[in-house]
């Protein structure tokens, strides 16, 4: 038999085993069915290769979290999952959770218990802004909370922390509910950053519920205004 050389393979194979013509009996019938079920099994090398669509696992209370409320995740150096939720705040380690709560008359502790944002900077440090009790930080050494709030800090006039990032050059950014936003230098120096009627180019809101730094080093803000 002269294979066509155009052909494509299953019709080289149909072709070499005398199947090409007009009249099938019973048994090449048979055998044609089973090589064309043979070959849509195996389909081609491209969709054989296709991946697997990703599976969701939902994790909850029962495998460890503090609550199923989670308002944030970020990773630290040591490959630690922070996860703050409504109840508390989290650190994951691939097996286990360990949880960070308030605990009254404790120095050093979460200053409350709804976590509403996490954050780690470049010095492994992990921020996190709770509701109505400001910023707070864990230092790399874990041993416990600092606050930054209207309380010990009064160019702070909201306590409501939504959003957190750093810019390259080590600055920490908060934006807060009704409070404007703010930088943290390397030394803790803070400058408050407010709409302004008059500056076009001033924050649109006192609102500021998101940021983000891009690839450039600029900072982005997400306000209720814009």
């Amino acid at each position: 038999v002269r294979l066509n050389r155009r052909w494509l393979p299953w019709q080289r194979i149909v072709a070499s085993m005398g199947l090409g013509g007009h009249f099938l009996g019973e048994g090449h019938m048979r055998i044609w069915h089973l090589l064309v079920c043979v070959l849509f099994l195996l389909g081609p090398p491209s969709v054989r290769a296709l991946p697997e669509t990703p599976q969701f696992r939902q994790v909850g209370v029962a495998d460890g979290l503090p609550s199923s409320g989670i308002t944030g995740l970020a990773l630290d150096r040591e490959g630690y999952l922070w996860i703050s939720t409504r109840d508390g705040l989290a650190r994951y380690d691939g097996v286990g959770y360990r949880i960070y709560r308030h605990q009254p008359g404790v120095a050093g502790t979460l200053p409350g218990n709804f976590v509403q944002t996490v954050f780690v900077d470049a010095g492994n440090r992990v921020w996190v802004g709770v509701e109505g009790k400001g910023l707070s930080v864990l230092d790399a050494d874990r041993r416990g909370f600092r606050q930054f709030s209207r309380a010990s800090h009064p160019l702070i006039t909201s306590d409501d922390v939504w959003a957190i990032t750093a810019t390259p050059d080590g600055s920490l950014w908060f934006g807060t509910f009704g409070g404007g936003l703010y930088r943290l230098d390397r030394q803790e120096h803070l400058t408050r950053f407010l709409p302004s009627a008059d500056d076009p180019r001033s924050l649109p809101a006192e609102n500021v519920l998101a940021l983000a730094v891009d690839s450039r080093g600029d900072l982005w803000a997400g306000t209720t205004q814009g």
